[in-house]
């Protein structure tokens, strides 16, 4: 783990670099948002180095990065892939890693297609999964929304709804580790947009989560490897309790073991007073 942290360090001596790691479904439109982000203004936002796919499937298999005026622009892995937990949790340990190695990130864009009007479950668990990953209260300080596929009747229909307030007001209402005062940027984004405009907007809600936050340092990540070795850690506790539990047990199983012993010996071999207790007894009347 070492050795992959080592090769991501040189990034913590870059001046005046700014990270911002992308996070969010397969088939969302990351890499799109990614490349929009790097300045490809095409018309399909898919000439930039981040390669886009025309279906849900993910096309980003591991954490990777490009570098344009002093921001790094992170590129991770789908969550919630159709490979399963065990795959998610490979894909964000290999992002911790990546993040050590660079010592934190400014930002995370956290890209959601806009059209999906539901605050549902898969989207829940989603956010529940990276709050827990990076630390609740850090992830909210240092997280900006980009909706995409908001464009034409969709757009209107997003201004008319007022979908940004309501999912500003369903995440408060749903993770209480928001600050109650804490509004998170959300940002919309389509093909009938200024791509200048759309990324001066997300830049500045960068800058400005940078300016009153700072960096999200590591010590805030929960990565697998670190959770596992948590639960584990619960778990020897656990037993170190019920072994507590079970010796106070055995004591007392023993003691009754030992009590029900002497009784069948005074039953199998009574002695005189068992036998005949009133005559030993000089003060019983008869």
């Amino acid at each position: 783990e070492r050795a992959k942290i080592q090769k991501y360090e040189h990034l913590q001596h870059v001046a005046d670099m700014k990270i911002v790691g992308v996070l969010g479904h397969s088939g969302d439109g990351k890499s799109t948002v990614l490349n929009r982000l790097f300045g490809d203004d095409s018309e399909d936002g898919d000439q930039g180095p981040f390669r886009t796919a025309d279906d849900v499937n993910s096309v980003t298999k591991v954490v990777s990065h490009e570098m344009k005026d002093h921001v790094i622009y992170v590129d991770t892995p789908g969550v919630k892939d159709p490979d399963g937990d065990a795959k998610d949790d490979e894909n964000f340990n290999n992002l911790g890693e990546y993040l050590y190695g660079c010592n934190g990130v400014n930002a995370f864009v956290l890209v959601m297609n806009g059209t999906n009007v539901r605050f549902g479950g898969n989207i829940q668990a989603m956010l529940e999964y990276y709050a827990t990953y990076f630390g609740a209260k850090q992830f909210w300080s240092h997280l900006v929304i980009v909706m995409t596929r908001i464009e034409g009747v969709e757009k209107r229909k997003f201004g008319r709804s007022k979908r940004g307030e309501l999912y500003q007001q369903k995440m408060h209402e749903k993770f209480t580790e928001i600050d109650a005062t804490h509004i998170i940027p959300i940002i919309t984004v389509g093909f009938d947009d200024d791509y200048a405009q759309f990324r001066q907007a997300v830049m500045n809600a960068v800058d400005a989560i940078t300016q009153k936050f700072g960096k999200l340092q590591c010590e805030h990540i929960q990565s697998p490897i670190r959770r596992m070795e948590q639960e584990l850690d619960d778990l020897n506790a656990e037993i170190e309790k019920l072994k507590v539990e079970i010796a106070g047990i055995q004591k007392e199983i023993d003691g009754i073991s030992s009590a029900k012993e002497e009784q069948e010996k005074r039953i199998t071999n009574p002695t005189v007073r068992d036998t005949f207790p009133l005559l030993l007894n000089r003060s019983a009347r008869i």
